[in-house]
């Protein structure tokens, strides 16, 4: 009973903001909103529909006919979007269809061809970026922790435990004093030049081990 009564008046003693330290705090971002909610996507850098007018007046991205889709075709081999599964590769005729449907509607929608002027806008756009400028763009050599305490972590310096130990196995020697590493006497390792070859053995004659084959009187010696 007086167990219980000292027990209750320490927790009555006790100050609120102690006794909730040990519950967990709700962290002050969800990490599930967060993610459930993209922040960039590869379509960005794809023409809207409020861009193709302004990418069709935009002189740097080439605009691409049907006669010249026609032709690039016939000079890649590759079939005409309007054939059949397996067709042969547009020749000149398919080239002058192409261009008389062109001059009849030059405004005729073609899906191929507006797969091709998004990759067109894709390219301009990456081509754009400014990469003379060394601050603009970082080259990526490698996937690797490039904060501060990453790139001390992975320095090599002459105060490196490995660069140590190579120098202390140096010696300087003649006038000018060049450096020559020291001859090696460290013993082979252990488990290396001394395990036992018949070790795993089953059946051993002499020095050599024995390999039974076939029927039992077939004996293999190694």
């Amino acid at each position: 009973m007086r167990a219980s009564r000292l027990a209750r008046q320490i927790q009555l003693q006790t100050p609120s903001h102690v006794r909730l330290s040990s519950t967990a705090e709700r962290p002050k971002y969800d990490p599930v909103a967060i993610l459930s909610q993209p922040t960039w996507s590869v379509r960005s850098l794809l023409p809207q529909d409020g861009q193709q007018q302004q990418q069709q007046e935009d002189a740097s991205i080439p605009h691409i006919p049907p006669s010249q889709l026609a032709h690039l075709l016939r000079l890649s081999a590759l079939p005409s979007p309007s054939s059949s599964p397996l067709p042969s590769p547009p020749s000149q005729e398919a080239e002058a269809k192409a261009a008389a449907q062109e001059a009849q509607d030059p405004q005729a929608p073609s899906p191929i061809l507006a797969t091709l002027h998004a990759q067109l806008h894709f390219l301009h756009t990456l081509q754009s970026i400014p990469l003379n400028n060394p601050t603009t763009v970082l080259p990526l050599d490698a996937i690797r922790d490039e904060t501060p305490a990453g790139r001390h972590e992975s320095a090599i310096t002459l105060t490196h435990p490995s660069i140590q130990a190579a120098l202390a196995n140096e010696e300087v020697y003649g006038r000018c004093r060049r450096p020559r590493r020291r001859g090696s006497s460290s013993s082979p390792e252990e488990g290396v030049e001394d395990w036992d070859v018949l070790g795993n053995a089953g059946e051993t004659v002499g020095g050599y081990f024995v390999v039974r084959s076939g029927g039992e009187g077939n004996i293999e010696g190694g």
